[in-house]
């Protein structure tokens, strides 16, 4: 029962309906014994509520009007909290073992994560990045594309810092991913 209810918390918030997923959380949250799919669906439905939910205009501790700034800022915050939880998220994906829920997550990583492929923020994804390319490369799957982007912007973080050991153990990996389509 929980599955299905937090499953409908995952389809509430691909629909905008925010109240719905809020409510789907909470009922997860609430059981005693929960199921670990239904657990992992909420913590993605979690992270994507911070996204979607929109910002408060005014500062609670100072009463005034947030500028476009401090509105980026909140938002660049919540984005990081966002990949923080999807990442804790990932560790709980190595106990379940499922293949369908744990793409979703690595998919939300990396939509979630896209605003941060900047050099300046790049820090910021490099962990949640590296647990959805372990996990896709543990499962074998079949997103490629995915897979080869994940890499790479792995490689890219880790040349910035001087790792270029693990830069190239991650290129190496990516060039061996066959991304070709078989055709028919």
């Amino acid at each position: 029962m929980q599955d299905r209810i937090a499953e409908c918390g995952r389809l509430a918030i691909k629909y905008g309906l925010i109240n719905f997923a809020e409510g789907a959380c909470n009922t997860v949250a609430r059981a005693r014994q929960g199921s670990l799919r239904a657990k992992v669906w909420t913590e993605y439905t979690k992270a994507e509520l911070l996204l979607k939910k929109p910002s408060s205009d005014i500062d609670p501790k100072t009463g005034m009007k947030l500028n476009t700034l401090q509105r980026q800022i909140e938002d660049f915050e919540r984005r990081v909290e966002a990949l923080k939880i999807l990442d804790r998220a990932m560790i709980a994906n190595k106990r379940l073992c499922d293949a369908e829920v744990t793409i979703e997550g690595c998919i939300l990583i990396w939509n979630i994560g896209i605003p941060f492929l900047k050099n300046s923020a790049r820090s910021h994804i490099y962990k949640p990045f590296l647990s959805a390319a372990q996990a896709l490369e543990t499962l074998e799957a079949n997103e490629t594309q995915l897979r080869v982007c994940l890499l790479l912007e792995l490689a890219k973080y880790e040349i910035e810092q001087d790792f270029l050991t693990k830069a190239s153990l991650q290129l190496k990996k990516a060039l061996m991913i066959d991304y070709s389509a078989v055709m028919k």
